[in-house]
Parts: C-alpha cells; sequence; structure tokens
C-alpha cells in the first residue's frame, strides 16, 4: 500500500522532499514500486528504519552467505532474536514459552561478552551469565519497563534518502533510554 499511497500524494501535488517514509516502505526496489520508469520518482524523500548497519562480523557473513542480496532491512534484527530465543531457551534449559520469556533480559545482561550462539554457550555450557552483543548496532541491554517486560533500552536507526535514483545512507543514529 506504501507505493499506491505515495503515488497518490505525488497526483495530489505534493512534494517529494517533503515526504518522510518508515521502516515499511524504506528499501532498495521502493521507487520502483512507486514509478516502473522513473529511477529518480522519489530523489529527496527521506526515511528512517531499524539500522541495516552492524558492529559485529554479522554484514560479512551474510555477504558471503548471501551476496546477492540487496534489502538488508531487519536481516540484523532477525538474526539476533534468533540468537536471543535459543540462547534464552539454552539457559532457561527448556522450550515451554514461559521459560524462554523469563531469560531474555538476563541473557544480555550477564557478565560474559559474546555475539554469536556458539561464542555464548561457551560461557553458558561453563555455567557462566552472558551479555549477548547484538549484530544490530550496539549492544543490547533489555530493561523492565514493568516487571517482566524486557522492552530494549538501546537502538540504532538509519536515516536515508534517496538521491539520484539510489537509496542512499545518510546517517546511523543510534540512541539509549534509562
Amino acid at each position: 500500500e506504501g507505493a499506491q499511497i505515495v503515488q497518490g500524494l505525488i497526483a495530489a501535488g505534493a512534494a517529494v522532499d517533503s515526504m518522510y517514509g518508515a521502516d515499511g516502505i524504506a528499501s532498495v526496489g521502493f521507487a520502483e514500486e512507486v514509478d516502473p520508469n522513473d529511477p529518480n520518482v522519489l530523489d529527496g524523500m527521506t526515511f528512517t528504519s531499524p539500522s541495516t548497519q552492524s558492529t559485529s562480523d554479522f554484514d560479512s557473513k551474510l555477504s558471503e552467505f548471501r551476496p546477492d542480496l540487496e534489502d538488508r532491512l531487519f536481516a540484523p534484527q532477525s538474526y539476533d532474536c534468533t540468537n536471543l530465543i535459543a540462547l534464552s531457551a539454552a539457559v532457561a534449559g527448556s522450550t515451554d514459552s514461559g521459560d524462554i520469556r523469563d531469560q531474555m533480559i538476563a541473557v544480555t545482561q550477564g557478565d560474559n561478552e559474546c555475539g554469536s550462539y556458539p561464542e555464548c554457550m561457551e560461557f553458558v555450557d561453563a555455567g557462566e551469565s552472558i551479555a549477548y552483543q547484538s549484530a544490530a548496532g550496539d549492544a543490547l541491554a533489555f530493561m523492565e519497563v514493568r516487571e517482566g517486560s524486557g522492552e530494549p533500552s538501546r537502538g540504532a536507526y538509519d536515516v536515508s534518502r534517496w538521491v539520484d535514483g539510489e537509496f542512499t545512507l545518510l546517517d546511523t543514529v543510534t540512541g539509549t533510554v534509562g
């Protein structure tokens, strides 16, 4: 629906450089969805999305695994989610969803920093606590907003713009809460 909305805004005379988009349309193929005949149709439009920039070796591993992958939106976050669930299950010694939930905060705030399942499991198997380090930009540190909630306390967001027909990263902004 994003392409249809932007098409409608353009048809109504809205200036593209005054438009902002979020992660639902922040992709390298979005301009083609809006107008397949004009790669510059979105020049000047700004977007924000969860950062695809990694502070670990995740990017190089992903490139090796899928060298043709152009759109990496949510790739590091999905990787982190998978690791956090698996590590929480391992620490809990259970696959019960409640047991996994109960470990999600702990696996980000322990004593030993680690950034992959195998690396973290070395500490877990030795009976030590772990502080999983995120592939999605900055170390995760879940905080309790309400008992057991586990909300992220840090985040990294990409600010991008269409420039000369290319989806261009302008900046990565990080923030910490609490």
